[in-house]
């Protein structure tokens, strides 16, 4: 006879289970690697928590880029709980120190998103592309993985004219790099030059950036000098890295952009959520993408006069570059570009970012 009073549905994930789904989810961008997450658990809940000196850059303006990331790392939890029966519940900046997230796990059908295939692998790309424009059925499937977010919008621009003057535009941001010390010194004290020194700490994998040899060369003996870039900049050598990467951003099929309503913390960590399911789909469609949003977090930091590292001119170039990529992507004065991208077809990158495990505060 059947006991119509034993429960049918599953109970809760232990705690076990759901920090092996987080090995998972972890596979999640962040600016430069930073990786900027911590996790704790209060019984059956986990609470996602910013780590805030995890990513202490001009480009983290408010913490943005970290929720941003965070928004991508929910995504990924999101879809791997459903994959294994159980529909992620999220609250969002819950009243505890720190906390981005409060989130549960409530059983429900199994449902197994083709994107899961894409995490171990999806990866930045910055080599130059082909030249072959971004076919209807990608931009459609692109566009329709950011949809199932109703509060954000991609646009893209593919038209060869408009490739070129964002190309021009956005490699404003690496010869700021070469002319600001504050930037110039945080880009290499993060370059990690070998894999123990990126397994020791997260950064961004010298792998990763796509460095031809002798560039290697100059960047690992001779660009780390403060004082040997100003020389070089004498004759002119921001301008001529800015030609250089120019021409790099130039091969590309596309640029994106992710657009949001407001300028809350909230849509920062929606945003997140919807690049991920695109760039994860992108991966899956053997796409290449490199994040390229630099100048709007500087910009949102100038708009807020908090730009004291950059001089006055610095800081014009800065307003300048992002006026010219909103209007480009009519981007209104009330919407935000949490960020900004360009994508095509062309060869895999030369490596991955390594992830660090799960850091679980109190375990």
């Amino acid at each position: 006879m059947t006991d119509f009073s034993t429960p049918t549905s599953r109970a809760t994930p232990t705690q076990a289970e759901i920090t092996e789904w987080l090995t998972r989810a972890v596979q999640a961008p962040s600016g430069d690697n930073s990786q900027p997450w911590r996790f704790r658990f209060e019984g059956d809940t986990l609470f996602l928590l910013n780590h805030a000196e995890a990513d202490a850059t001009q480009y983290n303006f408010r913490q943005r880029g970290s929720l941003f990331a965070h928004g991508a790392l929910i995504e990924n939890l999101s879809l791997i709980a459903a994959e294994q029966g159980y529909q992620l519940e999220c609250a969002l900046f819950p009243p505890v120190q720190g906390a981005t997230a409060r989130l549960t796990f409530v059983p429900t059908i199994p449902v197994s998103s083709p994107l899961l295939a894409a995490l171990p692998i999806r990866s930045t790309n910055r080599k130059p592309y082909g030249s072959r424009p971004l076919t209807t059925d990608d931009r459609r499937t692109l566009t329709e993985a950011v949809a199932t977010i109703p509060t954000v919008r991609v646009q893209f621009v593919g038209e060869a004219t408009e490739r070129d003057r964002l190309a021009q535009t956005l490699s404003a941001n690496e010869q700021l790099i070469m002319e600001n010390q504050t930037l110039h010194d945080f880009l290499f004290s993060i370059i990690r030059w070998s894999p123990d020194e990126e397994r020791a700490a997260p950064g961004l994998s010298v792998k990763t950036m796509e460095l031809p040899p002798p560039v290697y060369v100059l960047f690992r003996f001779v660009l780390n000098s403060w004082r040997r870039v100003q020389f070089l900049n004498r004759f002119g050598f921001s301008k001529f890295i800015r030609t250089q990467i120019t021409t790099a951003y130039r091969a590309s099929a596309a640029f994106g952009a992710i657009v949001v309503p407001h300028d809350t913390d909230t849509d920062f960590v929606i945003a997140g959520r919807a690049f991920e399911r695109l760039w994860l789909a992108a991966t899956l469609r053997g796409i290449s993408l490199q994040p390229t949003a630099a100048l709007p977090y500087l910009a949102a930091r100038v708009a807020q006069g908090a730009a004291a590292a950059f001089s006055l001119d610095q800081q014009r170039t800065i307003q300048e570059a992002y006026s010219a990529i909103a209007a480009t992507f009519e981007v209104s004065e009330h919407e935000t570009i949490p960020m900004l991208f360009r994508l095509g077809y062309g060869d895999p990158p030369s490596g991955i970012s390594h992830k660090e495990v799960p850091i679980i505060l109190g375990a």
